[in-house]
């Protein structure tokens, strides 16, 4: 999201430049390097005696992008060495590779969500929206219909203060949904209506994310397996549902209920417990709405507002439906 980036068919190299930039983001170029850094060596050490994991850990090694930092003596930027492969879309690819591509992305997702406490400059908001309520949802409720809008803000408020400000042994007024609590489908999730309860706030693990594990930042070959992940410019440690937001919002159910599945296999039992997974799907869904509340507030600070249309829309599909009854 903070990188601008200059890419050439014929260049080695795709060029991230901070000129228009804020300040914090010389400092995110560090950061993102150093984490990449991190993963290799993670990964690079895994056990030789187990031979399967160990090819695992070699396979997600080469998908990290080999990165340099430019010296001191000229303009702050980012070298991205370029990997193969090309933006996943999902409406062009061949429905047949999706078993395999969604195996690859699980897998490589779940090397990325670690608890990483040793790079503690890693926050939950690498973009100072921790104060959503107040600055970011503000300017997104004023591009919706006024009848929306209140709705809107009622649901961001109840689910904010249930996954964003939990405190262990409280409760407060929360979210909750109307049905059975336990679905693992995208369909049954995005139908249940909303309603507001006391309730227990959620205890989650944070993680490493890649904070923006897009189509558009995963790279697939010619043949339909993961090339490349691009684009930790949003590495943050927060709760693992913000990374499953963008293929909740983007993929077909088909191919995410086949992600989710691979994703709870690769974490194991215990990590996949600690997620939280029965609420897993509302938080991906609440993270995806709330990251299009982002952009729209982003775009508009930052004078990007032409690319704000895809994240009206969704949040006017989303709430729109959602209480046309």
């Amino acid at each position: 999201m903070a990188s601008h980036s200059s890419k050439s068919n014929s260049a080695d190299t795709i060029r991230l430049c901070a000129d228009t930039l804020s300040p914090n983001t010389h400092c995110r170029f560090d950061l993102e390097a150093r984490v990449i850094e991190h993963l290799k060596s993670k990964y690079s050490h895994a056990n030789p005696g187990d031979k399967h994991q160990s090819n695992r850990a070699v396979g997600f090694v080469a998908l990290l992008p080999q990165i340099s930092l430019s010296p001191p003596s000229m303009p702050r930027a980012m070298l991205y060495q370029k990997l193969p492969g090309k933006p996943f879309d999902w409406r062009t690819a061949c429905a047949e590779r999706h078993a395999m591509l969604a195996k690859d992305m699980a897998e490589a997702l779940a090397n990325i969500h670690i608890p990483c406490d040793e790079i503690t400059e890693l926050t939950a908001y690498p973009y100072g929206d921790e104060a959503f309520l107040e600055t970011v949802l503000p300017v997104a409720l004023t591009l919706l219909p006024k009848h929306i809008a209140p709705k809107a803000r009622d649901y961001f408020a109840a689910a904010h203060a249930l996954y964003e400000q939990s405190a262990p042994g409280t409760t407060h007024q929360g979210i909750s949904y109307q049905g059975n609590s336990h679905q693992s489908t995208p369909e049954s999730c995005t139908s249940e209506r909303l309603t507001t309860s006391r309730c227990t706030p959620l205890r989650v693990t944070p993680v490493l994310c890649h904070g923006d594990f897009g189509p558009a930042n995963v790279l697939i070959t010619e043949t339909g397996r993961l090339a490349g992940i691009i684009d930790f410019s949003d590495i943050c440690r927060t709760d693992p549902a913000m990374d499953l937001a963008p293929l909740w919002r983007r993929m077909p159910a088909p191919f995410f209920t086949l992600f989710l599945a691979h994703y709870q296999a690769a974490l194991g039992p215990e990590r996949w417990q600690a997620l939280a997974p029965d609420s897993l799907l509302k938080r991906a869904q609440y993270y995806a709405l709330r990251r299009a509340a982002f952009v729209i507030w982003y775009g508009t600070s930052f004078g990007f507002s032409e690319g704000l249309k895809p994240s009206i829309d969704y949040l006017l599909a989303h709430f729109g439906v959602e209480f046309a009854r």
